[in-house]
């Protein structure tokens, strides 16, 4: 798919969004990278929302990151079908309030949990938007591997975009597969865990 496209889509979703939610509304981005879900953050950002990925397939994670972050709605990024929580009514998060005062667009991410429950991080999407003006152009083959919930996963994405380089993205993140996809897209760059490249090494 070409960058042509994804502008197309980027348009035809902006669309679809405005027709069905409010302006500075709190959405879910259900599912892991996709063009939809890449078209979608774009989108939800133009009509200034808050978006929190979410690309967990356990239920109860699922719902404890919708408890504490309080989202007006669910975008499944795959069918595009879109869940309205009727939240309207809930006090919002201070730092929602602080970005739809400012006419800007939100980034939620969550913290590993590793500790306990999850914590919510509100990050000002526009600013970090910013720190990928002025990019010189790349001919450069990614591979994206870390989650699209995750900021490293978010900051390879943001960095493909803004260089035009080409983003591979696997169907599963498993060795074989990977060292596949690598081999037939010449991929140049491997964002990942040092635990990862070890079992890529061990496979190799």
């Amino acid at each position: 798919l070409l960058y042509s496209e994804l502008n197309s889509r980027i348009k035809q979703l902006y669309l679809l969004i405005s027709k069905l939610i409010e302006k500075k509304k709190v959405v879910v981005i259900s599912g892991d990278y996709s063009f939809n879900s890449i078209a979608l953050v774009f989108a939800l950002s133009q009509h200034k929302c808050v978006f929190i990925p979410i690309i967990s397939s356990n239920e109860s994670e699922i719902s404890k990151k919708i408890e504490v972050s309080k989202p007006d709605y669910i975008i499944n990024s795959k069918t595009l079908s879109i869940t309205n929580l009727s939240n309207a009514d809930i006090d919002k998060n201070p730092y929602y309030l602080k970005l739809f005062e400012s006419d800007k667009s939100g980034l939620v991410l969550f913290s590993s949990g590793s500790t306990g429950d999850p914590k919510a991080m509100v990050h000002d999407f526009e600013n970090l938007l910013g720190t990928y003006l002025n990019v010189k152009t790349k001919n450069l083959n990614f591979l994206v591997f870390l989650m699209f919930d995750h900021i490293g996963g978010l900051n390879t994405m943001l960095n493909v975009l803004s260089m035009g380089s080409t983003m591979i993205i696997p169907q599963k993140r498993e060795p074989e597969l990977i060292g596949e996809l690598i081999q037939k897209h010449r991929v140049n760059i491997l964002p990942a865990s040092p635990t990862f490249l070890n079992l890529m090494n061990i496979g190799g």
